[in-house]
């Protein structure tokens, strides 16, 4: 079955992994254009220049990329920037590291020269555009000083021309891989911005259910208790005790525990989700285990709630008419579980895109963004589905 862990990875996060892809494949693709020129030139530059340079420039871009869907954005951007400083550093080096400190014209143009998109790419990937540019500009008129600077003699126009297609080249790239970044942190700004008005939304609709089920609490058990005891006769006067202790009981669960903060007891968070159940899927089928009690904070409960909601209405919009539902909800002393299950036609969970909020962030986002929340959506097309949902308190 194909499983969705609702993913902590925000776009930004997913762009660089991209970039870093590209960073490699261009440092293998430029390492064997210019193979030829490195070979030819290995013995007019010191070799203190040239293996140090060639493993920074090519070997670590290569080696990022292997790792890049294994790796975090920091390590990403720190790598990325040791690429970005090892190019700088063999461009303020090069004169130094040239036999008799210049190349002759026949060697053709010094093979690092001809690389500084991919020093481009790796400043995109390891700094903003705050510094990304600055960077550039420098690359460029180092590149311009080792092009006059390191032949026989000077070659101002040859040096200027070749400078501006660098710039050319560079510019394009630095430009669009910015421009990548940006777009992504903008995607997870309105991401994250969805999620915390939806979590208002959320929790509104939690405060109003209560108060729903306050006012059925004080109808069915205190009024029916008072006018039970207004009607008291000998023959009656053991029920309405009964039922007067029943009434205690079931407000004792709307009290505050503790006053600074609101949580559910273990009962009351069940009778939440099975009104959550019967609400929006009356036919499931509900069951519950209270292992033991545990106090339960109500914005985790109004999170679970609210995933649980969506889960069952995309279960009865999508299912199927014949899908049978069930809804199993554990509590244990440290857990609190939700287990939704359909048999329903399935979906595969690779081919839904990021704008399906109701997945995305309805459900998944919703509670693997609490601390101590995880949700587990699993499906296979024919097969069903099933979303699990937890909150672990340790």
């Amino acid at each position: 079955m194909s499983t969705l862990t609702g993913s902590r990875d925000d776009a930004e996060t997913k762009v660089v992994r991209v970039m870093t892809l590209a960073l490699g494949a261009v440092g293998l693709v430029y390492f064997a254009l210019l193979l030829p020129g490195i070979v030819g030139q290995y013995e007019f530059i010191a070799t203190w220049w040239t293996w140090p340079t060639l493993l920074l420039i090519f070997g670590l871009p290569v080696v990022t990329a292997g790792r890049a869907w294994r790796s975090s954005l920091r390590s990403l951007r720190l790598l990325a920037a040791i690429v970005a400083f090892g190019f700088l550093g063999a461009m303020l080096t090069l004169k130094l590291a040239a036999t008799g400190g210049h190349l002759e014209m026949n060697l053709g143009t010094p093979w690092i020269l001809g690389i500084t998109t991919l020093s481009a790419i790796a400043a995109a990937i390891a700094w903003g555009p705050r510094f990304a540019w600055p960077y550039m500009a420098l690359i460029m008129v180092l590149l311009w000083g080792n092009r006059v600077f390191l032949a026989p003699q000077p070659i101002f126009d040859l040096a200027s021309k070749d400078t501006l297609v660098a710039v050319f080249m560079a510019v394009l790239f630095l430009s669009l891989a910015l421009v990548s970044v940006s777009t992504a942190q903008a995607l997870d700004l309105a991401a994250a911005s969805a999620i915390s008005e939806e979590t208002r939304a959320a929790t509104a609709r939690a405060e109003a259910r209560e108060r729903r089920r306050a006012e059925a609490l004080i109808h069915d058990a205190v009024l029916s208790t008072l006018l039970m005891a207004g009607r008291t006769s000998a023959s009656t006067t053991g029920a309405a005790a009964i039922q007067a202790r029943r009434a205690l009981q079931q407000l004792e669960q709307l009290r505050d525990l503790p006053p600074t903060e609101k949580y559910l007891s273990s009962l009351a968070f069940v009778w939440l989700l099975q009104g959550t159940a019967t609400d929006i899927a009356p036919q499931a089928h509900f069951s519950y285990s209270i292992e033991t009690k545990l106090q339960i904070p109500s914005e985790v409960a109004s999170a679970i709630s609210e995933a649980s909601a969506e889960a069952l209405r995309n279960s009865t919009r999508h299912a199927g008419l014949h899908a049978n539902r069930t809804m199993h909800v554990t509590v244990t002393a440290y857990c609190a579980t939700v287990d939704i299950i359909d048999d329903g036609v399935g979906f595969d969970p690779a081919t839904i895109p990021p704008s399906r909020l109701g997945i995305a962030i309805s459900i998944a986002a919703r509670v693997n963004n609490m601390v101590g929340g995880r949700a587990r959506i699993v499906s296979q097309v024919d097969e069903g589905t099933r979303v699990f949902l937890e909150w672990n308190k340790r």
